[in-house]
Parts: structure tokens; sequence; C-alpha cells
């Protein structure tokens, strides 16, 4: 009789277990970058981004301390959620740069963030220029037709996608073209993670 139960119950014990291996690789985070003889050089960046009223610092996500965002509520208005922004879009979308010291070649990125459309572009202009203050014309749009997938907090999307070989530019920019709430004034990105095959001097911050 003890050997008739002993079978089905390990049976039922390996697939439990097997069970929460699944679900746990699901939850873990995949390595970045995919190659693992590559770098994340977004801890040597330094990050240029919107500053709308009440956002937060732009480095706090090259730091890893957390997130960054466009804008907030203002804290003098208690009785409701007032935002001194327009709601972010296509028309009036908000922005996030990493920069380095020098042209690096790139080879793969990660965002996650609340926006469900988003552009990146590579910075052209000369070694001098403020990348957050360049125009349009010295920016080159990376392509991708990578839709997003969900994230696990709330309205998250994350955005994962290898870069051509051979790419090298000094900024990578995102705009963030239309967030989750929609009509939402407030964008976030909590990570943004960029691979290069080489290790870069570290940028003074």
């Amino acid at each position: 009789m003890t050997n008739a139960y002993a079978r089905p119950i390990h049976l039922l014990c390996v697939l439990l277990t097997s069970a929460a291996i699944l679900r746990a690789a699901e939850q873990a985070p995949a390595p970045f970058p995919p190659d693992p003889a590559h770098t994340n050089v977004t801890p040597f960046a330094l990050a240029q981004a919107e500053q709308a009223p009440f956002g937060s610092d732009s480095m706090r996500v090259v730091r890893g301390e957390g997130a960054w965002q466009n804008a907030g509520p203002d804290p003098r208005v208690r009785d409701r959620e007032v935002v001194n922004r327009v709601p972010v879009s296509d028309v009036y979308p908000s922005w996030y740069i990493l920069v380095w010291p020098e042209a690096i070649p790139l080879s793969a990125l990660r965002l996650r963030t609340n926006t469900d459309q988003v552009k990146f572009y590579l910075f052209t202009g000369p070694e001098k220029e403020s990348p957050a203050l360049a125009p349009n014309s010295h920016w080159q749009r990376l392509r991708t037709e990578l839709a997003p997938a969900r994230g696990k907090e709330r309205n998250e999307s994350v955005y994962q996608m290898p870069i051509p070989a051979g790419t090298k530019a000094r900024a990578l920019k995102v705009q963030l073209l239309e967030v989750q709430p929609r009509n939402s004034k407030i964008a976030w990105i909590s990570e943004f993670s960029v691979g290069d095959d080489r290790r870069p001097s570290r940028s003074r911050r």
C-alpha cells in the first residue's frame, strides 16, 4: 500500500517543483547584455532628459537608484492632482538621452518604461555639441519594428533589441510618444541599459 501511494506522490512533487522553477524563470530578468562578452555601458554615461516641473533626477537611472520621471504632481495643490505639462504624445513627446565621453560601438539596448510608442535616435553632431541642445538634423533614427513586451510593473513596457553591428554613437536618445495610462502627462523610465563590446573610460559626473 505504501509503495502504491509513493509513486504518485513523488510524481506530484516533481511536477510542483518543475512549475515553481518555470515561474521563477519567467519572473527573473533576462541577463543584459545578451552577449556575456559585452558590457552594460549605461553606468558610464551622463543622462540628459526632459525636466518639467517636479520631475526627478535623470541620473537616477544611470546610478541604479530608481526610476526617472519627466514631471510630477504639484505638491502645493492638495485637493487634486495637477501636473504642469500637456499630455505626452507624438506632438509633445518626452525624451531621455545617454551621453558618453566618446563615440562607442553599441550592440543592444533594453528599456523599461510606461510608454507604448518610442523612437530611438543616434547622435551624429560634432564632438563638443551638447546632445540635449542639438537640432533634429543631428540625430539619426535607429529603426526598429520591435513591439514591447509587458513588464511586471503596472503600465510597464519592456523593449529589448539588438543594434546593428558597426553602429557607433556618442549619445543615444529615446523619444517617448504615448504613455500609459493614455493621455497621461507623466512619462517614466526605470531602466535604459545599453550594451557595448568594450569598456569606455568612466565619465566625470
